[in-house]
């Protein structure tokens, strides 16, 4: 019976081989420079955990941010590394090539998705923006004080009612206008204090490990295969054992009732 589940465990090995392996590439990535002064500030390490995790939920099984993955992907995912500001990205294929391929695009979309919005955060930027509001900020002042006083040497110089009405819609309407220009300011301005109080470029990714191979399915469905070859083969070395050894006492079965049916010839009265 040995014979028989080392013939499964052998074809189910073999079989292994007829199966397309699957490759899987990795690429690393780690939010902020690494550099000794952003792990010195406060809170920074766990932060930065954080945001890897939640960097790591930009990649889906199709790719980044609507970026499709290489045709021949099979798989692409992200997870962060535990208790690290480094996240990994995998991508598995039946071809070597297209698996690296696939996870270096999705690394390299995904730094340039990541830094992108950084860049939004920029404080330098915001304040150039805040720079270039301010003139017209100041010529609607002056234009809604000019409204104003008009208005008011209407009511002075008693204007018929229509034309202080007329007046005051112009004033109403350069105030509003006014206002909200300075809402808009303001929060730019609030926004400004916010990011250089907590200026950093450390938000952003940088790329630790290119794409590379780091593994394939080969031996570990060899196992598997060969585990279940013998599983079957030791089913089916049962059964013939059963059958084997009902075949016997089939056969000893017979042989006795022939022997019993002979015995009571030779005893039958008149017999010989």
């Amino acid at each position: 019976m040995a014979i028989v589940t080392a013939a499964f465990v052998l074809i189910a090995v073999l079989a292994s081989f007829l199966r397309p392996v699957v490759h899987t590439a990795e690429a690393r990535l780690a939010v902020g420079s690494g550099q000794m002064t952003a792990l010195n500030i406060p809170g920074f390490p766990s932060a930065s955990e954080e945001m890897a995790s939640n960097y790591a939920r930009w990649v889906s099984h199709q790719g980044v941010q609507g970026r499709w993955a290489p045709e021949g992907t099979l798989s692409l995912s992200a997870s962060p590394i535990v208790e690290s500001n480094v996240l990994r990205i995998e991508a598995t294929s039946h071809d070597e090539d297209i698996a690296v391929e696939a996870a270096q695009q999705a690394s390299d979309n995904l730094i340039e998705t990541v830094n992108e919005v950084a860049s939004g955060n920029d404080p330098d930027a915001l304040l150039q923006d805040i720079e270039s509001n301010v003139r017209p900020l100041t010529e609607a002042r002056i234009e809604t004080q000019r409204i104003q006083d008009v208005y008011e040497e209407g009511l002075e110089d008693g204007q018929p009612q229509i034309e202080v009405e007329r007046r005051f819609e112009a004033f109403v309407t350069a105030e509003a206008a006014l206002t909200v220009m300075e809402l808009e300011q303001d929060a730019r301005r609030d926004r400004y204090r916010s990011l250089v109080a907590s200026r950093s470029t450390e938000a952003e990714l940088v790329d630790v490990s290119p794409a590379q191979i780091v593994s394939d399915d080969r031996f570990s469905v060899i196992q598997r295969n060969g585990l279940l070859g013998l599983l079957v083969g030791l089913g089916a070395s049962t059964v013939l054992v059963l059958l084997r050894e009902r075949r016997r006492l089939r056969g000893d079965t017979d042989t006795a009732v022939e022997t019993v049916r002979d015995e009571a010839q030779d005893d039958a009265p008149g017999h010989g």
